[in-house]
């Protein structure tokens, strides 16, 4: 083999983007994956195929004094976890970066959400994100997502009249599904399942 300028473990969402990135910058790259190669003839709108792109490797048990069995509902192989996958992009909240200093807990992080902020605002504009900035009222300061949210249909309507009664605000959640054309990839068309590929 030849030698390569960087090796990357996992070919999922974000080992796939940095591969590309690296690959047009001139590097040669290797991207190692445990799971089976997926191809396009594998991605289409059916519940009960998407089973074919869950988790299918060992049984995951974490550590400590009361393990507990991982059963992993996403996917594996080629594509990764953005194979099977609900295509939400949330932001961490400022306060994630600080747990250690406001509450005691959990590790000091290196940088700040400032710090992180541009590479937020960058990744939502180059995969798109679909969203509504001003309706999610939590969400750190940012650029506006650059489609506007995905249709709500019945069931939402009913869900947010729910948390209206109880005077809690709803928000559409920011995903990476194109609501209308974006970057030369047609709009979402509503007709299947989103974790089937």
């Amino acid at each position: 083999m030849d030698k390569v300028d960087v090796v990357i473990v996992g070919s999922g969402a974000s080992g796939s983007l940095l591969a590309a990135k690296l690959s047009q910058a001139g590097k040669k790259v290797l991207i190692l994956e445990a799971g089976p190669e997926l191809k396009m003839s594998y991605l289409y709108s059916s519940q009960i195929w998407a089973r074919r792109l869950k988790w299918g490797g060992p049984a995951t048990e974490t550590g400590g004094k009361d393990p507990i069995s991982v059963a992993f509902n996403q996917g594996w192989g080629s594509g990764g976890v953005a194979m099977h996958h609900y295509a939400v992009w949330l932001r961490l909240y400022i306060e994630d970066f600080e747990m250690k200093s406001r509450f005691g807990r959990g590790l000091k992080w290196p940088i700040s959400y400032e710090e992180l902020r541009p590479f937020y605002d960058q990744i939502q504009r180059e995969v798109g994100i679909s969203g509504d900035a001003k309706e999610e009222v939590w969400r750190p300061v940012g650029e506006p997502y650059p489609m506007p949210p995905l249709q709500i249909f019945n069931q939402g309507r009913i869900i947010e009249g729910g948390f209206k009664k109880l005077g809690l605000r709803t928000s559409s959640l920011p995903v990476a599904i194109n609501s209308i054309e974006y970057n030369g990839r047609p709009a979402c068309i509503y007709d299947g399942w989103c974790d089937a590929g």
